[in-house]
């Protein structure tokens, strides 16, 4: 039996706004140009001390503002780590657990003789070419089927290339270019799934291990857990 869940139910980073930054006239700031004003006054018009009262207010005022400021992004700080450090530990208990994945990419090992190379269509497709890549670009494969339904669908490519020899272990792409009865195109879009075997952290972002690739967190459409 499998349940699936979205993977945003079981691992999204709660978000939390950016504090601002501080404002031009710091409070040092503040407090020079109130000194410079003292030591420039007239003496014979000396500035009021209701004024003065009120220039204190603000620095009062500017002082808070600025400790309030501060507070924001040390709690901002805290709320990130421990968001980070729970993401961590929901990624690590998904290991044994399968997925899918937005992704085009196969790690391909003679051992496992066939790959299934799955995508979903927008609509109805008379004929569909996956075109197998190796890292150069260069085509190593094609595979062409026809009258394939809107929705999930999945093509097994042989490990051969189109001289039919075995090709290397290693990583290949592929892209889906499908056709209605009108030539035109249909919107196609690659997935792979299976089983998490290990997870990275890396450039502040998480990978889980699927088939010995790599396979980011933001990618992820489905945990499925097999019981």
């Amino acid at each position: 039996m499998k349940v699936t869940s979205t993977v945003e139910s079981l691992l999204n980073p709660v978000k939390t706004k950016e504090p601002k930054g501080k404002n031009d006239l710091g409070k040092q700031d503040f407090l020079l140009l109130l000194v410079t004003q003292l030591k420039h006054q007239n003496p014979l018009n000396p500035v009021a001390g209701h004024e003065f009262v009120a220039q204190l207010a603000q620095f009062s005022s500017l002082e808070e503002l600025e400790n309030i400021g501060k507070n924001i992004e040390e709690s901002v700080k805290a709320d990130k780590d421990l968001n980070n450090t729970i993401n961590k530990n929901t990624a690590v208990n998904l290991i044994g657990k399968s997925l899918k994945a937005d992704s085009n990419v196969i790690n391909h090992k003679s051992i496992n003789g066939t790959e299934d190379l799955g995508f979903v269509l927008d609509d109805f497709a008379k004929e569909v070419k996956v075109i197998i890549t190796d890292t150069s670009g260069s085509v190593v494969n094609v595979i062409i089927a026809e009258n394939l339904e809107k929705g999930i669908n999945k093509l097994e490519w042989d490990g051969k290339n189109i001289r039919g020899e075995k090709v290397i272990n290693g990583e290949y792409h592929f892209t889906v270019d499908a056709r209605n009865s009108e030539d035109e195109i249909v919107g196609a879009h690659p997935f792979i799934t299976g089983k998490i075997t290990g997870v990275k952290f890396k450039n502040d972002e998480t990978y889980f291990i699927v088939n010995g690739t790599e396979v980011p967190l933001s990618s992820v459409t489905e945990i499925i857990d097999v019981d």
